[in-house]
Parts: C-alpha cells; structure tokens; sequence
C-alpha cells in the first residue's frame, strides 16, 4: 500500500506569478479596454479578485480604461464594498451588465476572476460576446469552454482568486 503518506507540493512559486503576468500583459497591452467579471452573488474573494485586478491593471498599464461588471444593487456587494466605494479610485469602476454589453467592442479583454462556469457569470451575454477572454480561478475546472479563452490559469490548490491575484501584485507592482 504505497502514497498513503505523501506529502503534497507547493505548486506555485513566486516566478510563477511572473510568467502569468507576463502572458496577461501581453493581451492587456492588445487590448483598448479591460473588463473584469466575477460571479453572481459575489462574495469577499469575487469582489476582492476584481479589485486586485483592476489595480494590477490601473498601476501597470497607464491609458487602458478599466470597469468592474457588478450588480451594485445585491446585498452581498453592498457589503463587501461599502468603504471601497468611499475612494476616488473605485467610485467609477463599477458598471452593470447592459453597460458592460455596450462597453465591449472587438479589442476589449474580458478577464473572469473566482470562476470558470460561464452559467454563473455575474453577465453570462459579456462572457458570450467578448471576442478575448482569460480566466483566473481556484475552482476546480468540472467542464469544457463553449469558446476557449486566450488564457486560463486555474488552480485548484489556492485557496482562493484573490490569492492568485495577490501574487501576481506582489511580484509585479514596486514596493
């Protein structure tokens, strides 16, 4: 009876968030705008994963405009969000759905954080539309893609997106 005792391996190193972001900046640089998306309902780890990305964005790539696709009226992004929307920084990042459909044009990045199942998208019809997607998740991957995205990194061992995220910012953003 072997494996019983196996330890497991840390699978991410800090070069690891590196190269991730260099193949994300490659398409953002593509790209005339950014849009990021978590799911329906969100939660700490959803909002959180938004944000971090779009900071990312904001500090690393000055001229690309950036919104967050959010339903502002559900009380869980209520909650999450309440002292965030106090900074200048966030007051006009967050758009709705029928905005985002109007946002999105051929060169527009779709990035998905804290979810690969395109049914609980917080905007299933943007995830549809977007001609360039990329996936962030923790989430095990339970199915194929109806389009496959430019770039989809999953990692079930973290803990959340936010963490992916986080990485990515302390390896790529100056002290």
């Amino acid at each position: 009876y072997f494996g019983a005792k196996t330890k497991t391996l840390q699978k991410r190193t800090k070069g690891h968030a590196k190269i991730i972001f260099g193949k994300l900046a490659a398409l953002i640089e593509g790209s005339s705008n950014v849009i990021v998306m978590g799911h329906r309902n969100p939660d700490f780890d959803s909002i959180g994963a938004c944000v971090g990305m779009a900071t990312l964005i904001k500090n690393m790539f000055k001229g690309i405009d950036i919104k967050i696709v959010a339903d502002t009226e559900n009380e869980n992004f209520k909650a999450c969000t309440s002292r965030l929307l106090m900074l200048a920084d966030y007051k006009d990042i967050f758009i709705d759905r029928v905005s985002a459909l109007e946002y999105n044009n051929t060169e527009t990045l779709l990035i998905i954080v804290d979810a690969n199942n395109m049914a609980i998208l917080e905007s299933p019809e943007l995830a549809k539309n977007s001609f360039k997607k990329v996936i962030i998740d923790h989430h095990i991957k339970k199915e194929e893609f109806d389009d496959e995205p430019e770039f989809a990194y999953i990692d079930p061992s973290a803990s959340s997106a936010s963490e992916l995220i986080a990485e990515m910012l302390e390896e790529v953003l100056p002290p």
